[in-house]
This record gives structure tokens, sequence and C-alpha cells, in this order.
């Protein structure tokens, strides 16, 4: 009796210990496959890829010895002005590289100087761009203005890039009629247009796997000065086909005292109503210190939320797809768009950045840019409201070695060091901060302060 149930004891186990190794491998065998994917799509897209290179030049030299400059490139299409992609250019103001996704692009360069306020924008030739090739494209930048809201540098750094993310992106094909289009501005209203913030998250979305539009003067200037070239046929990009947008990315910046707080909106076009909002308070958010970590950290919820991540998610609603519909010129599609979107009343106020003008017709010029004086005694007074020693002395004290001859009965303890090198930076972003709100360069901040 014992040997014939033997046999089903034996496929008992055998089925129970399998059933324990298929559970064990499949996921195994999920995340190799998932590897072994990605891989090959990152070397297709590697492959798939066109690069934009060149020298920059027309920048006017540094007063100070140091640079207080930030820089950001965008590849688009002249087509249509659409962001293809973007990054940063750090430290050497001398050269550039990008990579870009194959058709009609060119390179636009925008630079913020942060010292002098002015900002410059320059563009390479469009080239209609093949796989695997690259193309030498230099970068004339000109002076295109002042500006005087409060900007700092801001780091592009997109949130998402986890193997999955990236993965279910470059696999999963959206028709371009199917992504929602958006464009970035600033809330209209008395201050900004916080030009160099707009930049950030308009590159960041890109980067992303966003549709943006460009509606800022500087890009479509430089597109129209590009289309408009003697040199080209009058066919030689086609119609200028840009798609208007789906919803409308508000960036509303603001200072509680010297505290800043920045909220992101998205709002639905067609109705107006607000689908998505987010508020980063420096007061709460105990890891953002400094005018420049508050847009980075609003930034990033932002993404996360765009891609379903995060305790705020954005729920698109039905939208009409939007369509490329031609325009006369670049020039005017974007004062058609910065007209229905407030944005025109902004430029009038003599806070905006003065843009290239294009297009036909009498245009009356840009109102003259005014940049205030330095306010020392403001930037003294914002300054002293921040008490660097108090916030060292604040920090806990840890076991250090004692000096050789030191008594054995002797604790030695010093100031934590990464508390300490966080009050210091949190002291030079609250500083640098004062002397922007007071309309202060850190070279005439330098000089007063000797000078006493």
């Amino acid at each position: 009796m014992a040997i014939k149930k033997y046999p089903l004891q034996a496929f008992v186990r055998w089925k129970h210990v399998f059933g324990k190794t298929y559970l064990i491998i499949v996921p195994i065998a999920a995340l190799l496959v998932a590897a072994v994917l990605f891989i090959l799509q990152s070397s297709n897209l590697k492959s798939s890829m066109a690069e934009f290179t060149g020298e920059i030049s027309g920048l006017a030299p540094l007063t100070n010895g140091t640079a207080s400059r930030s820089a950001i490139i965008n590849i688009v299409d002249p087509g249509t002005a659409q962001l293809i992609v973007g990054k940063e250019v750090k430290d050497n103001l001398s050269s550039y590289q990008i990579k870009a996704s194959p058709g009609w692009r060119m390179a636009i360069l925008k630079v913020w100087d942060f010292d002098s306020k002015k900002m410059y924008v320059g563009a390479s030739r469009a080239f209609n761009v093949s796989e695997g090739e690259t193309y030498k494209a230099n970068i004339v930048v000109k002076e295109t203005g002042t500006f005087n809201d409060i900007s700092a540098a801001v780091s592009i750094k997109p949130a998402i890039f986890d193997i999955f993310h990236t993965l279910s992106k470059s696999l999963i094909a959206y028709a371009a009629e199917e992504k929602p289009v958006l464009v970035v501005i600033h809330k209209p209203g008395p201050h900004g247009p916080y030009s160099f913030e707009v930049s950030v998250i308009e590159t960041i979305l890109a980067i992303d796997g966003n549709y943006v539009q460009a509606i800022d003067e500087q890009s479509l200037g430089v597109v129209g000065e590009e289309r408009n070239l003697e040199s080209l046929t009058p066919d030689a990009y086609g119609d200028f086909t840009p798609r208007n947008p789906n919803f409308v990315v508000e960036l509303d910046i603001k200072f509680k005292v010297n505290w800043p707080v920045v909220t992101i909106s998205l709002i639905n076009v067609g109705n107006q109503e607000v689908i998505w909002k987010d508020t980063t308070d420096s007061r709460v958010e105990t890891k953002a210190y400094g005018f420049s970590n508050v847009v980075e950290l609003a930034a990033d919820k932002l993404v996360k939320s765009l891609s379903g991540k995060g305790p705020n998610p954005v729920q698109f609603p039905k939208f009409t797809p939007s369509v490329p519909k031609p325009v006369k010129s670049p020039a005017e599609w974007g004062a058609r768009m910065r007209k229905a979107l407030g944005l025109d009343k902004q430029s009038e106020s003599g806070t905006g950045v003065a843009g290239p003008q294009t297009g036909s017709g009498p245009q009356s010029p840009p109102p003259p840019t005014t940049i205030s004086p330095c306010d020392f005694n403001g930037f003294i007074s914002c300054r002293d409201k921040f008490n660097l020693q108090g916030c060292i002395d604040a920090c806990p004290l840890v076991n250090k070695t004692c000096p050789e001859g030191t008594s054995p009965d002797t604790e030695c303890k010093e100031t934590d060091g990464e508390c300490s090198n966080k009050c210091w930076n949190q002291g030079s972003s609250h500083g640098s901060q004062c002397a922007a709100m007071n309309h202060c360069s850190m070279k005439e901040v330098e000089d007063r302060l000797r000078a006493q």
C-alpha cells in the first residue's frame, strides 16, 4: 500500500518544489529581460540620434573674473517651434555639444548674466539632421535686453530616470497628436517674467518626453530670423505650423518676506480650469532653502506628477488633440499666443526681457527697461535676518580625536561638520537672494563691504 502511494506523494512534493522555484525564477527572468531590452533600446536610441556641436561667441567679457551666468541650450523644430530636447551649458561657455532626434533642427542658446542682469540669445543654422551624423553649428549670441526679476541659477535635474520609466517611455509609442501640448509661462502680473526659471521647467518637461511648445519672444525671434534668411528659398522649411496649447503650466513665484514660495498650476486652455496645483513653500519644506533649491524641488514634483507618480499625480481630462495649423510667421503667432495668455501685459510692465523684433509692418519700440540702483542698506537689513553664527552654534557636537598630549580624562568635541556646512550654504544662498531682491550684484556688495 505504501508503495502505491509513493508516486503520488512524490508528485505532490515535486509540484510543491517546482511551484516555489517558479515564483523565484519569474521575477528574476522578468528583470533580466527588461534589462536586456533596455540595453538594446538604449543602443538603438544612441545610434538613431544626431549630434550638434559648435563654438559659442558674442558674450561680453567678465568684469569681476568670476562667472555668475547660467545658460540653457534647446534643440527646436524650426517648422513648429517645438522644444525637442535641452540641457545646461555648464562651466565652459565657449562651446557646446548636444544630441537630438532626426528631422529639421536648430540649436537656440540663452544666457542669463545675473550680475549685469543682461540676457543673451543666439541660434545655429537649421539642419535636416540624419541618424548618427554630427553637425558643426556655431552660435553667436547677442544681448537681447535686461531683466530685473529675482533669478538665480537652477540645476536641470529631471526627477524621473529609473530603468522602468525610461524603458516604458521608449517602448510605448505615443502619436504626437495624442500628447497634450504644453506651454510654460510665469503668471501674468507685476513681477516676472522669470524667464530663466520658465526655461528650466520647459527644458525639464521636454527631456521627460512631453510636447512643449515655445512661445517666448526670444525663441520665436531667432526661429523667424532663420526662416527669413535671404539665402533660403521661400519654402525651405515649409509653412510655420505650430500647435496651439492644450494645457498651460503656470509658474507663480512670490516671496513671503524673504522666503520664496513657488506654485505651479496646470490649466486647461479649453475651459481655464485648474486641473492640478502644487505649492513649494521654503518655510515648510525642510529640504529646500534658497530660491534656486525651491524652484528645483517644485520642478521635480511637477515631472513626477506628470508621470503619474508622487502623492499628487496629474490626471488629464479629455481634450481635443492639437493639430498643426499654418500661420503667417512665428512672431505673429507668438504675439497672438502671448496676448491670449495675458503675457502682453506682463511685458508692457517693463519687467520683461526685450526680445528681437521680427515680422512685417511698423512696430513700436519696446518700453525702456530700467534697473533699480543697489539698495545696500536693504541688503544689510535682509542679510542680518539670518543668524549664521546662531545656526552653527545650534549644531550638535561630535567626538573628535584629542590632540597629542591631552590629558586621558579629557573628552574632545567639535561642531558637526555636515551641519555647519549646511549653515554656511544656507547663509550663502540667503545672501545671494538678499542681493538680488535689493538689485545688487555680488561685486557691488563685496566692494561696499570692503569699504566699510
